[in-house]
């Protein structure tokens, strides 16, 4: 927690000076380029500037479809779909991993269950 120099916060706590709570809020509220945040495996190489830039994106794409919808014949506003972060690809194929890992020991665990159940045959 380099930010916080000279200071040692999680000195500080486990000398009992420093509050789980207030050591809990200094980690929230670490800048966005700290170290903490770039080893977080969602934020890995993602400054502030493009998650705003994502985001800018994204509120054009929904104020041209709402005035597409108010001045056409059929006003039905459909929110168009947020453009893919480069981030959530990494955090979908964790989950696709966890997905098929889960798959695997379910298949594991019938097939035990088949083969006691018809003696290994």
């Amino acid at each position: 927690m380099q930010v916080y120099a000279p200071r040692d916060p999680v000195g500080e706590f486990w000398r009992g000076d420093l509050s789980l709570r207030t050591l809990r809020v200094m980690v929230e509220h670490l800048p966005p380029d700290s170290a903490m945040h770039r080893a977080h495996p969602e934020h890995a190489g993602v400054d502030r500037m493009q998650s705003l830039g994502f985001e800018q994106v994204d509120a054009l794409n929904r104020l041209w479809e709402l005035i597409r919808a108010a001045n056409s014949e059929d006003s039905t506003y459909q929110p168009p779909k947020p453009l893919d972060r480069p981030w959530d690809a990494a955090r979908r194929r964790r989950e696709q991993a966890a997905e098929k890992r889960l798959r695997d020991q379910a298949r594991s665990r019938l097939d035990d269950i088949l083969h006691q159940l018809t003696g290994g045959r």
